[in-house]
């Protein structure tokens, strides 16, 4: 308990850290479109959203 909290490691900046995430909301509005196109994009390493990182995160969608 006396070991300090480490900040996040963010995979994309100030939006989507690593660890599980719930994306919700109303049907049919692209949630596995985005889901997928996320993690494509940080997987090839791409910037999204014209924010740059580092190639190579491991991202895997789950349905």
């Amino acid at each position: 308990m006396n070991e300090p909290i480490r900040p996040p490691n963010f995979i994309v900046d100030s939006l989507l850290f690593q660890g599980l995430h719930i994306l919700a909301g109303a049907p049919k509005v692209g949630k596995s479109w985005l889901a997928l196109w996320l993690a494509v994009t940080v997987a090839k390493g791409e910037p999204v959203w014209g924010d740059e990182r580092e190639a190579g995160h491991n991202a895997v969608p789950l349905p």
